[in-house]
């Protein structure tokens, strides 16, 4: 198990910045040059100019952006446009959100994650594949010159062994918490709500410490945040836990949370170029079954649809380079290896039926399913030949599941829908010294 502890963040004085929703930044993952520019044009206190400073003309090398990163981080905290938590808190996230239609609610806690000891076993662990490098690098660094932990890691909170007694849901028990207090509310463009309590009862804190201490941690994103807190050399400084060097920022969402919702991402593989949709049904029809969906324009985001609310069985949506789409399932009975999945089988049939070894690859999509099609055709364009599967968004349990065998996936199999932002809270690493009173 893990020790989940509050901290006194830093946060951004409204009555300075205006709007929490034009300061806060998307997950570092998702933001691409142009949504970096579009952040920095946004607001001059946008939290990407911290987690993700741009290049500037005469920069020498990384460094220069993390040394502005500090720059800002030390600025806006002398400005009085961050203000630390006068006492320790948990900070408690209402998000809403739209989903086919209909509003769902995500709860979610920020705290302080405490790194175990070097040479304690991590009981921390990702559901993705593997980190980026030059990620790690970055935060490293990041983390080095600011002394802060900036960007959350994102992580399901399970209760895999019993221990909580509480006859609660995790969630409840949040709600309950802020009932009757009034939120910081952040409202975006794209509909989303954050709603945001700073937790600071000492009895409550202490609760909630309590049972977080019952469950268990699976990282669903932000995995090179954590890798670059553990590499941090100021961690080995001492085994005092509560010293700051030892921890990370990290929101937390319990595992059987109504709310919680994940993406599709979209695989490729190439096909030889003789091979029709029919032919490709008939290949697979002996093992699975196959649905056929259409060709026209929208079938691509017909199909990725019907495939993420079959909740009979696991499913995925998948297209050829001659525009038609199918929906693909198991037939029964299902014989896979342990920990295999359905995409993976269908992958192997193919790859025995036309003696290749072709790699599946993985592209990134953007929070709709709706760009889907545009995505399929611009794929198909330049990919002649190519078959592209649609697979569905996981659940947690799956999610936890895959995790317990082992099996780990690309970083978009696992996206979290809506994402985390960074700039609700932040953590400072250093050892604190005397709170700064918040102005009145």
């Amino acid at each position: 198990m893990v020790q989940i502890l509050p901290f006194a963040g830093w946060r951004f004085d409204l009555s300075q910045v205006g709007a929490l929703s034009e300061v806060i930044a998307p997950a570092n993952s998702l933001i691409d040059e142009t949504i970096q520019r579009t952040l920095y044009r946004q607001h001059p206190c946008n939290a990407v100019r911290m987690v993700l400073n741009r290049e500037e003309p005469g920069d020498t090398s990384a460094a220069d952006r993390c040394t502005r990163a500090d720059d800002f981080w030390r600025l806006w905290k002398r400005e009085g446009i961050l203000l630390r938590e006068h006492d320790a808190a948990f900070y408690i996230i209402e998000t809403t959100f739209k989903s086919s239609g209909d509003e769902r609610t995500r709860w979610s806690v920020i705290a302080r994650l405490q790194l175990p000891d070097s040479n304690v076993p991590d009981s921390v662990v990702p559901t993705v594949v593997s980190a980026d490098p030059e990620r790690v690098a970055d935060q490293s660094a990041l983390r080095k010159v600011c002394r802060a932990s900036l960007v959350p890691v994102v992580a399901l909170l399970a209760d895999t062994t019993g221990a909580d007694s509480d006859l609660r849901s995790l969630s409840d028990h949040l709600e309950l918490v802020v009932r009757q207090v009034p939120p910081v509310e952040c409202h975006g463009d794209d509909g989303v709500r954050q709603r945001v309590w700073p937790v600071t009862n000492p009895t409550l804190c202490s609760e909630l410490q309590r049972r977080f201490a019952n469950f268990s941690l699976c990282i669903i994103a932000g995995y090179e945040e954590y890798l670059a807190a553990k590499a941090d050399p100021d961690r080995a400084r001492t085994s005092d836990p509560n010293d700051a060097s030892r921890s990370v920022l990290a929101c937390l969402i319990p595992a059987d949370d109504l709310g919680l919702e994940f993406l599709p991402h979209l695989l490729s593989r190439n096909l030889p170029s003789q091979m029709s949709t029919e032919q490709l049904r008939e290949l697979l029809g002996s093992e699975f079954n196959c649905q056929f969906i259409g060709a026209e324009p929208t079938a691509s985001e017909d199909a990725a649809e019907l495939a993420r609310i079959n909740s009979e069985q696991p499913c995925l949506a998948m297209g050829t380079s001659d525009g038609i789409w199918i929906i693909v399932s198991d037939a029964e009975p299902v014989v896979a290896s342990p920990g295999e999945l359905l995409i993976d089988r269908i992958n192997r049939k193919i790859n025995i039926a036309t003696s290749k070894n072709e790699l599946l690859i993985s592209h990134r999509l953007t929070a709709s399913a709706g760009v889907l099609a545009k995505t399929s055709l611009a794929l198909f364009q330049a990919n002649s030949g190519s078959l592209q599967l649609i697979e569905p968004a996981r659940t947690s349990d799956e999610l936890l599941k895959l995790s317990d065998a082992g099996v780990c996936l690309p970083e978009f199999g696992a996206r979290l829908h809506p994402g985390v932002p960074t700039g609700l809270a932040f953590l400072s690493t250093e050892n604190p010294g005397p709170p700064v009173p918040r102005r009145k």
